[in-house]
C-alpha cells in the first residue's frame, strides 16, 4: 500500500511536494514521481526515488495557509552511492546558504572536489546558491 510523504525541496525558496511512498518496515521507499523534474538542477530534492527514509509527523502550511500535520521524510536511511552523495552535497549548500561546517567538508571531501570539478567546467545545471559557494 503506497502512502503520501512529504520531502524538503529548494527552488529559490523552501517548500515541500507530496510523493508516494511505500512502506518498508518502520520507514518508507520513494516510489518515483511525474512532480520529480530530476533533469533540472537548479531544483534540489532533500531525497530522491529510491532513497529509504525516516518520516516524522510535522506542522506544515497548507496551500490556504491553515497549519496541518503532515507525513515529511526527515532522514535517509543506508548507504549512498557517490553520485546520491553529490546530489545530497548541493541540496546541504543550498540549505545551509553554503555555510558547511568542519565535519561536512571532511564528510564530502570526494564529492567537494568533484562538484567544483563539474561547476568549473559547467557541466551540469547548478542550483544558483551553488553557483554562489563555488564563487566564495
Amino acid at each position: 500500500m503506497e502512502t503520501l510523504i512529504y520531502i524538503p525541496v529548494i527552488e529559490g525558496i523552501n517548500y515541500y511536494i507530496p510523493v508516494q511512498g511505500k512502506p518498508i518496515g518502520d520507514a518508507f521507499k520513494i516510489l518515483d514521481d511525474p512532480k520529480f523534474e530530476l533533469e533540472d538542477g537548479t531544483i534540489l530534492y532533500k531525497f530522491l526515488p529510491g532513497d529509504i527514509v525516516e518520516v516524522s509527523s510535522q506542522h506544515l502550511k497548507n496551500q490556504i495557509g491553515d497549519t496541518k500535520i503532515f507525513p515529511v521524510a526527515v532522514k535517509l536511511i543506508g548507504e549512498q552511492s557517490s553520485e546520491r552523495r553529490l546530489k545530497n552535497l548541493q541540496y546541504l549548500i543550498a540549505e545551509q546558504e553554503g555555510l558547511l561546517s568542519e565535519q561536512q567538508h571532511h564528510d564530502y571531501a570526494r564529492e567537494i572536489n568533484d562538484l567544483k570539478e563539474q561547476v568549473a567546467l559547467s557541466e551540469i545545471d547548478i542550483h544558483p546558491a551553488v553557483i554562489r559557494w563555488y564563487n566564495k
